[in-house]
């Protein structure tokens, strides 16, 4: 239903028997406001104008969302154009197909939110919600792969055991997905939509806790079970020092040059602090790599909750909701980031394409420079003076005594009327209006033979009518 920018109110869609109607000052219709935040959205011919409640989307997600488009897509082009380098094992794709998502997810939503301005509508909103629910599941699911693959490179798994447990992986993201596309294309169909609500949360939540309770459980046995080699491994290096000093006191003892070789005492002293230094680097990588779906997520979700469980009224429940999706969409800046900050790979690609990119530029400058400077210059013009006006002498006839002594721009007319000819009003094609008429045939008399060169139709354009 259009909304109708002349009237004060406008009706909201419902299933009950009676029409609520929805004011700007005042909500009367309690439970369409509620249902804002629901997957099937209710009241989505209200234009987000009219809400202050939702600020946080204009200031917060649609900019998080733009730059995120451009960020993972900056990623993306530079990881494709060097995938023979940065696509090489099963953890890079994995990786990749992040990176992937979160670009998806980035410009769909910021289409979709200037498409609602545009033409809003109950199947945009629920083309949305799809978009967004399988981005976020997707999301959980590959961290969850990312989290599996590092575990398996630390065990060494076997390679068929890995790819079960990935495909295991892959069947629950096409179930969860299933069932999200149900709930939603129900959601489209049935508008009485209180269970599907309610079926919606239980699984996107349940989902979504499963997963990321599943990843922190890997990445805390990955921590343990590094730890654990790391120890091994000093804790060998050690004993191999010990068996080399005493290969080198039986050496000195006895003069045999052949045994052993020299390890001091320091160097075999500072494996526990080298040990010390591994775990606690290994525990800040994987603290590091949980916390993007717990700072981002687990806010997200105590936002949706809370409200509904305490019963707030329906304006907070919609403003805590916005922000949750602020804290959402922050993961597309914050897990791309962290996958640069791992990968010094991509980072040395991606500084190498900037240097590139500057120092070509630099060159274009250069040589835009060196193209202005061998063109030949062209000679500066003088500006050129204006010439000076004719004076004209005076009209009396004593200053002439005969047509032979008068110049030749008084020569082709009389001279009486050589100031008239002269002025500004002539040249621009008026005369003043003269109280006399003009014959030629004086002109003809006063000054002799030279005059035959006179216009003949002289009279016919001075004369006065």
């Amino acid at each position: 239903m259009p909304f109708n920018s002349t009237s004060s109110s406008f009706k909201v869609p419902t299933t009950a028997s009676t029409n609520a109607t929805f004011k700007h000052d005042s909500y009367e219709n309690v439970e369409a406001v509620k249902n804002i935040i629901s997957p099937s959205g209710d009241l989505t011919d209200v234009p987000f104008a009219i809400f202050p409640i939702y600020i946080p989307n204009f200031v917060g997600v649609v900019p998080i969302f733009l730059v995120g488009a451009f960020f993972n897509g900056f990623i993306m082009a530079t990881i494709l154009l060097n995938r023979k380098k940065l696509l090489v094992s099963r953890l890079d794709q994995f990786m990749f197909l992040l990176i992937f998502v979160f670009f998806l997810w980035s410009v769909a939503c910021f289409v979709e939110f200037f498409a609602n301005l545009i033409g809003i509508s109950v199947h945009g909103y629920i083309a949305e919600a799809i978009i967004s629910s399988f981005s976020i599941v997707m999301i959980f699911c590959v961290n969850l792969l990312l989290a599996l693959e590092r575990y398996f490179l630390i065990m060494s798994t076997p390679e068929y055991l890995c790819e079960r447990i990935i495909t295991g992986v892959i069947v629950l993201v096409g179930v969860l997905c299933g069932l999200i596309l149900g709930i939603y294309v129900r959601t489209a169909i049935d508008m009485d939509h209180a269970e599907l609500v309610e079926s919606w949360s239980l699984t996107m939540y349940g989902a979504l806790l499963l997963i990321s309770t599943a990843v922190v459980v890997v990445y805390v046995r990955t921590y343990f079970r590094s730890s654990r080699l790391v120890r091994e491994s000093l804790g060998l290096s050690k004993k191999k020092g010990l068996v080399a000093r005493i290969r080198t006191n039986h050496k000195n003892k006895h003069g045999d040059s052949a045994t052993g070789d020299n390890v001091s005492e320091s160097e075999s002293g500072g494996m526990d602090g080298v040990s010390v230094a591994i775990e606690r680097r290994i525990l800040f990588n994987s603290i590091i790599m949980a916390s993007s779906l717990i700072l981002c997520y687990l806010p997200g979700i105590i936002l949706q909750v809370i409200p509904n469980v305490l019963h707030l009224s329906p304006e907070v429940a919609v403003f805590w909701s916005n922000v949750s999706e602020v804290s959402l969409s922050l993961d597309v800046l914050i897990t791309p980031a962290l996958i640069l900050y791992f990968r010094r790979d991509i980072r040395e690609v991606l500084l190498g394409f900037y240097v590139g990119m500057r120092q070509r530029v630099k060159v274009l400058r250069g040589q835009v420079d060196e193209a202005e400077q061998q063109k030949p210059k062209k000679p500066k013009q003088r500006a050129r003076k204006p010439l000076p006006m004719p004076t004209y002498p005076s009209t009396d006839t004593h200053h002439y005594p005969s047509i032979a002594t008068a110049p030749s721009h008084v020569a082709y007319y009389p001279r009486r009327f050589s100031s008239i000819f002269a002025s500004s009003e002539f040249n621009q094609g008026r005369l003043p209006h003269a109280p006399y008429s003009i014959e030629p045939a004086a002109m003809f008399e006063q000054q002799g033979p030279r005059s035959a060169a006179f216009d003949p139709s002289f009279k016919s354009r001075f004369s006065r009518r």
